[in-house]
């Protein structure tokens, strides 16, 4: 009885693995089914497709061995394996692809040769030879049966025809009509299988299929390719106006799409990984004993949650294995495993428990005790069970409890039966003494794990109101964020990053107080570059300009800026005047050229932007009000001028920047864009700064920040050019005005139509700092 029980999880794990099998059976019989039934004049095209870890390559193991069963019938098949990946970044994948066929053909079966061979050596130099050496006789081939030489030879001259260094298109169609008259005639049957298609670059995969659908569309000639149809259809998207999945359907006569694996075929796979690495250590992951029936089992909470897939299956065992075999003598077995996942699927996560060792370990009994001992851990639970509570997973806590015993009791509130014994012979994670081993080779606490880049820009959910949480707030910050940005999505539909630019516009509205530069302005402009060249990059421009358009965080304004900024300098290299404001330092331009059938959507997406800057804007009233950071309103108020040559819409984008800024740095900053510096000095826009800007404004904002003792922190970079509007002032014969129309009666004046010298410039800017210097000094002694 005992026996019978011991053996039924054995027993149904084999159940599982032959149903799978029987399912991937009947999956081989429908395709030969379609293989033998098809046509012999025409040729054949089967897709195979199914994400990774869907068994792809182990239907087509099955097929080939199949198919070679069936070479003792009165058909003669030969099977070509071609797998184009190896030669990604060749130029001559087509070319290979002949080759392959000639050489696969050829009496000793082509498998054995060097790969130098197989890149064109054996079809410029041995297959000649053969050719002449057979003359027109059949060629024996050991255990695939007769071959004509001519065939060969005809491959052969496919190959050299289809080289990109051919330049003789006529060669290609007489060579390509020589070969269908051969295999219109031959008895031969040639299956080409063409796996891990999707490891191709974007114009290698439609290189191929044009291949398959052209030149490679030949009598006798069955073609089975194998891929991840999302991957593909993203890749001929870029070619095919967006097209890419109705390119396929046109390509693909016999489709056969493979499901994900069940789950519990993912964890068989799995269970199966870890045991061969860890052997008898690893029966307690799946086979608990007495001792841990009534504890929850980490396997359970850490592992099965995140283990969706084949691809997540390996992901963890590989890692499992690495780690297991450093650290095997200090670890148990079943933490690792758990504790590996956690680093792997819940990074943050598997962060935040390598910074809180202090809290998660268990008291050990038997140990001499300390005065105020029970008070001590008691404060401890109860500030771990703070902590636990606010996880925004519910999982989260689950794993933790799963793992360290003091965690699951402080959320109990009874800590006290969360203690080990000293004399305890496990390695486990929730003792203080093992605890590090189990991080000795994870990536530091302060680095980001790749896949939180990847959870943030393609799968999370960007549009949730709960978005961002502080951990993809730290996402967002990092110095990578927007190269990870570009990499990730540079094969991603225009939806996503549409999300992800509204994502990216309300973190930088959320990250701080005072938003200091604008990190979506760099996830835009990465993203664009990342495109260039592309034939989308029109739809990824439109999509950008659309999401800034409709996003209703305060970032929204310098990101529209930026990039109007950028899209008009181009506008202007391609034939435009110059640009009459140079802009701050630190924007990147646009390395995407602009080129001539691109004019009218950059034009129109250009007018868009503009738009945004010009009404007021409100954000929502939700949303906690943010300042803009010197730098950053430096830029903002220069864009404007670059942006718009009328007053009218320059008056009207400055005054949408007024509620955004803090009101004692506005005056100054658009003091500093209307002043021109020429050789003679500085001439002021006399007729917008009357508009915008009110003496009584000016020096109220020049006297409180001077009392504050932070004018610089809040000056623009350019103080002389703040200062010449004071020498305006203090010339003037007006007398002090708060009123808009005062100042422009006294703008009329020489001394606002005049260059202001430099010299007189400086002379206001050291009275400012002999004031401010004053100031802090006072404040110094205070603080003493």
């Amino acid at each position: 009885m005992e026996e019978d029980i011991a053996c039924d999880g054995r027993l149904r794990r084999s159940c599982l693995i032959c149903d799978h099998r029987r399912h991937r059976s009947a999956d081989v019989s429908t395709l030969l089914n379609a293989l033998w039934q098809s046509d012999d004049i025409n040729g054949l095209v089967v897709g195979i497709s199914g994400p990774w870890g869907s068994g792809k390559t182990s239907l087509k193991t099955m097929l080939v061995e199949e198919i070679n069963a069936a070479r003792k019938t009165s058909q003669s098949f030969h099977v070509v394996e071609f797998e184009p990946w190896m030669y990604s970044g060749s130029g001559k994948l087509v070319s290979l692809l002949f080759n392959e066929v000639a050489d696969d053909l050829s009496p000793t079966g082509g498998k054995s040769r060097h790969l130098k061979e197989r890149t064109g050596q054996f079809a410029n130099t041995v297959l000649p030879a053969l050719s002449d050496a057979a003359s027109a006789a059949n060629v024996v081939v050991p255990g695939v049966g007769t071959v004509s030489s001519s065939l060969i030879k005809a491959f052969s001259g496919l190959a050299k025809a289809t080289d990109p260094t051919n330049d003789d298109i006529d060669s290609l169609a007489r060579r390509r009509e020589k070969l269908k008259r051969k295999l219109e005639k031959s008895p031969d049957r040639i299956i080409v299988f063409i796996d891990d298609l999707d490891r191709l670059m974007d114009d290698e995969v439609v290189e191929m299929l044009r291949a398959v659908k052209a030149v490679g569309d030949l009598p006798h000639m069955t073609y089975v390719l194998l891929y991840d149809r999302d991957s593909i259809t993203r890749s001929l998207d870029a070619t095919c106006h967006g097209k890419g999945d109705e390119y396929l359907e046109k390509i693909i006569q016999v489709p056969l799409d493979l499901p994900e694996p069940p789950q519990d075929i993912v964890s068989e796979r799995l269970k199966a990984e870890v045991v061969a690495a860890a052997g008898l250590a690893s029966k307690k992951i799946y086979e608990p004993g007495i001792e841990r029936l009534f504890e929850p089992n980490s396997y359970d909470n850490c592992v099965k949650p995140y283990v969706r897939t084949m691809r997540d299956a390996i992901r963890l065992s590989n890692e499992f294995k690495l780690r297991y075999k450093v650290m095997k003598d200090d670890v148990e077995v079943d933490d690792l495993l758990s504790i590996t996942s956690l680093e792997v699927f819940r990074p943050s996560l598997h962060r935040w428990i390598m910074g809180h060792k202090a809290l998660l370990c268990s008291p050990v009994t038997g140990r001499a005790s300390y005065p105020g001992q029970d008070k001590y851990e008691e404060q401890r639970a109860q500030s771990l069970a703070a902590e636990l509570e606010g996880l925004r997973e519910a999982p989260d806590r689950e794993a933790l409890k799963s793992l360290f015993p003091f965690a699951r009791a402080a959320l109990a509130g009874n800590w006290s039966n969360a203690n080990t014994r000293e004399d305890d012979p496990r390695r486990s994670i929730c003792r203080a003494e093992h605890f590090d081993a189990y991080f000795r080779l994870s990536t530091d606490r302060d680095v980001l794990h790749e896949a939180e880049f990847k959870q943030f820009l393609l799968v999370d959910d960007l549009l949730d109101p709960g978005f961002p949480s502080s951990d993809q707030l730290r996402i967002f910050g990092d110095k990578y964020f927007p190269g990870k940005a570009a990499s990730y999505l540079k094969d991603s539909d225009t939806e996503r990053i549409h999300k992800v630019i509204l994502g990216c516009l309300k973190c930088d509205q959320m990250a701080s107080k005072v938003l200091w530069n604008c990190i979506s302005i760099n996830v835009a402009t990465t993203i664009l570059n990342q495109n260039n060249g592309s034939r989308l990059h029109i739809d990824v421009l439109k999509t950008i300009v659309g999401a800034i358009a409709q996003s209703d965080s305060i970032a929204a304004v310098p990101t529209a800026l930026a990039l109007a900024v950028q899209m008009q300098k181009e506008l202007h290299d391609s034939g435009t005047a110059e640009a009459p404001v140079l802009l701050p330092q630190g924007y990147d331009l646009l390395r995407i050229p602009m080129h001539r059938e691109d004019s009218q959507p950059w034009e129109e997406s250009l007018a868009v932007l503009k738009r945004k800057v010009l009404p007021p804007f409100s954000p929502r009233r939700a949303e906690r009000p943010m300042l803009f950071g010197a730098d950053l309103l430096e830029f903002c108020t220069h864009a404007v001028l670059y942006l718009y040559d009328d007053d009218v819409e320059r008056r009207s984008a400055f005054e949408s920047l007024r509620p955004l800024v803090d009101p004692n740095q506005y005056p100054l900053f658009v003091v500093d864009a209307l002043a021109k510096k020429t050789d003679a000095g500085y001439v002021l826009d006399k007729s917008l700064l009357a508009d915008l800007v009110t003496r009584e404004q000016y020096q109220g904002a020049i006297d409180t920040l001077i009392d504050r003792g932070n004018l610089w922190n809040y000056a623009p970079s350019d103080r002389q050019a703040v200062a010449a509007y004071q020498v305006a002032l203090d010339g003037s014969s007006s007398p002090s005005s708060s009123s808009p129309s005062q100042l422009t009666a006294s703008a009329e004046s020489s001394e606002f139509s005049a260059p202001i010298p430099e010299a007189q410039t400086e002379l206001v800017v050291d009275g400012w700092e002999k004031r401010v210097n004053e100031v802090v000094r006072a404040m110094s002694k205070n603080d003493e």
